[in-house]
């Protein structure tokens, strides 16, 4: 079944559901914008490239490309992380900076792991410091990437205590909800911080096989470093799937993403990124040529403009949800055989949302 779990096939796939239907409703003649966020984004982006005769155009939501490319700084994400709570609290920066040496410094006193399992209610024995500090790591990127809760209400709880570690066990508690235990395995976010382990799900194969993301972090940031080891990376899918990956994938007939795209005379894609996401790092940051567009939210997380709208957004949210919109017309008007259409649709297909017309 593997040899069905590629972006070449997700893409086959999705063209083919486009097709069906829009045939099963008798909308042929409606135009298809397709919309999606992180990988989905991706495929937006793909299906735009390989299929314009059936999609009109693609919005992806905060979408690392340049990661995909392997032209990016390792480093961006950690930076950007540390950042975001540097620039709302200074004093729980550096207290979060510190907190790496203060556990490390506890495990090694006599029991100091049993103390460390004890302190931070582990569901099993750490076997060692950079399980809760991957653990802790995975959280603040996840913090960083989301904005939820907001940095200001767990910054709170990791500056008031007198000592560091007690406020570390408050993130715990703030950022997963309590509970009889805290699992030090957390695959929920998409950063340097990801567990070693022998996961063999399918987004763990697709990441050996093709999306290949070579993020680390080095000494310079908030976060305990932990560089992208390439070779470590490559035993760890061979030992797992028997695979090597061979970096960088090859983007519709280059390594280069942005090669890829300025060669895309047809257009009508955009880029959408919050400034305050790490993965921003890897993103697309400026227009590509006038329909291959960015739209940026310098107090946007990540998927800013996925998120429902509420009496409370801030005014720059409904000004950029505006833009996105008048170009989501504009594309429809120029691609619809129809000049009137009654309204506008919408369905959700796996990770993608495509829009279409009905006529």
């Amino acid at each position: 079944m593997r040899e069905f779990l590629t972006t070449e096939q997700a893409l086959e796939d999705f063209a083919v559901i486009i097709r069906s239907f829009k045939a099963n409703i008798s909308a042929h003649n409606s135009p298809v914008i397709v919309v999606g966020m992180g990988y989905a984004g991706v495929l937006a982006a793909w299906l735009r490239l390989k299929y314009s005769n059936i999609v009109v155009g693609a919005l992806a939501s905060s979408t690392p490309l340049w990661y995909y490319g392997n032209t990016t700084p390792r480093e961006g994400y950690c930076s950007i992380d540390s950042s975001d709570f540097k620039d709302v609290d200074p004093t729980c920066y550096e207290r979060i900076k510190e907190s790496w040496k203060d556990i490390d410094d506890v495990s090694l006193e006599p029991n100091g792991l049993a103390k460390l399992s004890h302190y931070f209610n582990t569901c099993r024995p750490l076997q060692s410091s950079d399980e809760i500090k991957g653990l802790l790591a995975q959280l603040y990127s996840f913090l960083a990437q989301f904005g939820l809760p907001d940095i200001t209400t767990v910054c709170a709880e990791i500056s008031t205590p007198p000592k560091v570690i007690d406020g570390l066990v408050n993130v715990l508690y703030t950022l997963m909800d309590g509970g009889a235990c805290f699992d030090t395995i957390l695959v929920g976010v998409y950063s340097p911080f990801e567990p070693h382990s022998n996961l063999t799900s399918a987004w763990a194969w697709l990441r050996c096989k093709e999306l290949i993301f070579p993020v680390g972090c080095v000494r310079n940031t908030m976060l305990p470093p932990r560089p992208f080891d390439m070779t470590q990376f490559k035993q760890s899918c061979q030992r797992r799937f028997g695979i090597v990956p061979h970096p960088p994938m090859r983007l519709f007939g280059s390594h280069n993403v942005v090669e890829s795209l300025i060669g895309f005379k047809e257009g009508n894609i955009i880029f959408t990124q919050g400034l305050r996401d790490p993965l921003s790092s890897g993103a697309i940051l400026k227009d590509l040529s006038e329909t291959i567009i960015t739209i940026t939210a310098t107090e946007g997380n990540n998927s800013w403009d996925m998120k429902y709208s509420r009496d409370k957004d801030p005014e720059w949210l409904v000004e950029k949800r505006e833009e996105i919109w008048k170009t989501f017309k504009h594309w429809i008007n120029k691609g619809s055989d129809h000049r009137h259409c009654r309204s506008l649709m919408y369905i959700l297909l796996l990770e993608l949302l495509v829009l279409f017309t009905t006529s």
